[in-house]
Formats: C-alpha cells, structure tokens, sequence
C-alpha cells in the first residue's frame, strides 16, 4: 500500500513519546491522525470506534504504554487497560493494525541475558504486570496486531539524558550504579521504527531497541563527558565493577532480523548531542565534583 494512502490514528497517554512518533510519521508522508488523550475519551468504547472510523486509519498506535515518565504509572490502572482494549477493538473493527508499544519491563528486573521475543514474560512490578496485561489484550482482540516492546526511551529535552544534564549544569552529585547492563533507545530512532510498521505490517511481537550493551554508568559517564570533561560520577555504595547484581533491567534482542534495526546507542547519544541545547552549553565554572566510587578525587 502506498504511503500516502495509509492513515495511522495515534493515541493513548505517551506523552512526548507520543509526539515523536507523530512528528516522524507526518515528516515521512503520511496523514496522521494524532489525538491527545483530553480529546478522546479511552474509556467510552463508542468513542473510539467513531474515532477510529472517522479517520478512516489503517493503522492504530496505541501508545498508553509508551516509556515516558508518568505514563507507564498511569497504566496500572484498570481504566487504562480499558483503554487499551476499547482501541484495539475499534481498530478490529476497521480491519486496521493494532501497535501497542510496551517495554523490557515485562520481562521484571532479575538478570538473564538479553531477551528475544520468544522468552516467557516474568514482570516483577505493577508497571510490568499492566504492560502484559495490555499486550495481551491487544493480542485477543486484533489478530492484526504487534506488540512493540523497546527499552528506556529519551529525547534531546526529555527523559533520561535531558534529567543528566541538568543535574551536571547544577552541579549536582550524581550516584550511579555501575552493573546493570542496559541500552537506552534514543525516541527519535524508536519512532522510524513506526514509520516502518506502518508502511510494512510485522505482526506478532517485535523487539526493538538500541544495538549495543552498555552499563548505567558507561552511559552516564557518556552523556556527562559531552557537558564536562573534568565531571566525575559517584558509584552508589552497592555497586560494583567487578560482581553482577541480583536485579538488572531487562536488556532486549531480537529473533527477527528482517526487518530494519535501531543503530548502536552511542549514535543515538551523538545524535542527541547534536539537537540538545543543553549539551552544547557548557557547564558551570563552579560546579560540584564528585569523587570516584573507590574516592579517586577528579
């Protein structure tokens, strides 16, 4: 189907993640339909089918559990997992592709390798037990559906990097740990991802996330050393360099190498780099520096 012929309708509560992934679609081509969570009522099932059908939408972006702080919280709740269902439906009903973005969380936080998209889910948490939930849901009530699952997502003023910065301009101390293995995914590249979906339907479970491994501290340590050369981070008391922990957030792989994969998270960082004011502003002269985790003063 030519691009310009398909309609994708975005909604649910992921915020900024939300809007990236309508800012690609509509710079790719399409007629997006990108509806703020004020304006359609998830929990009104008529609603959403009138909604849906209005739009005329191929494809329904269902972004409540969208990694964009605030926003997983919110799906706990039995109203939103409401809402997942009510949108998947009018998208059945339409005989349009269900996407449900979710996140490693479902796989908990106990250290077992990356994860593919075989692995059972174990969630640890109310976050990850919802993000199942509504995966499933979406699953049984749209065959045509994938479940898009990512890890931590950032943007050039949000998120993850956006809080680092900060915190490094203030001259704040920052406690990092050293051993979980993780891969941040810059949104902007999440969001082709969606741009790929919706010109080419993967149904199923599809993982997608930043190539690469890394530890919160190498990260950390990259997104600082863009700031301030000279800033040192603190390893919190319980880490380590050398043991690795009981706990770790879940790192993604995929079984599915057809279809186009994120680039390595340092390009992410770099490009994030490229379009943040703040990495390009340099630090305070007088900011507080930490000392190493073993009391190596900077």
């Amino acid at each position: 189907m030519d691009r310009m012929m398909i309609t994708p309708f975005i909604a649910g509560r992921g915020g900024r993640v939300q809007a990236e992934i309508a800012g690609a679609l509509v710079r790719a081509g399409f007629d997006v339909d990108d509806v703020p969570d004020a304006e359609l009522d998830l929990l009104d099932r008529r609603a959403c089918r009138r909604a849906v059908a209005r739009a005329h939408a191929d494809v329904v972006i269902d972004c409540n559990g969208a990694d964009d702080v605030g926003c997983v919280t919110a799906l706990s709740t039995d109203e939103l997992l409401v809402g997942v269902e009510n949108l998947a439906r009018a998208a059945a009903k339409e005989n349009a592709h269900s996407i449900f973005i979710s996140n490693a969380s479902v796989f908990g936080d106990v250290w077992g390798g990356p994860r593919v998209e075989s692995d059972p889910p174990a969630p640890t948490s109310a976050i990850g037990d919802a993000l199942l939930h509504a995966e499933r849901i979406t699953a049984r009530v749209n065959g045509q559906h994938t479940i898009l699952r990512s890890t931590t997502l950032y943007g050039a003023r949000w998120g993850l990097v956006a809080d680092l910065i900060g915190r490094v301009h203030a001259g704040e101390r920052i406690l990092i740990e050293a051993c979980p293995v993780w891969a941040p995914t810059y949104a902007p590249h999440f969001a082709d991802v969606l741009v790929t979906l919706a010109r080419r339907p993967c149904y199923g479970i599809l993982h997608r996330a930043a190539s690469g491994e890394c530890t919160q501290l190498d990260f950390a340590r990259a997104v600082t050393t863009l700031v301030d050369h000279q800033y040192r981070l603190e390893l919190s008391p319980a880490a380590s360099q050398h043991n690795m922990p009981e706990t770790a957030p879940a790192c993604l792989a995929t079984r599915r190498p057809g279809f186009p994969v994120i680039p390595h998270w340092r390009i992410g960082l770099r490009l994030c780099a490229l379009e943040s004011e703040d990495l390009r502003r340099p630090a305070r002269q007088n900011a507080t520096r930490t000392l190493l985790g073993n009391g190596t003063p900077p």
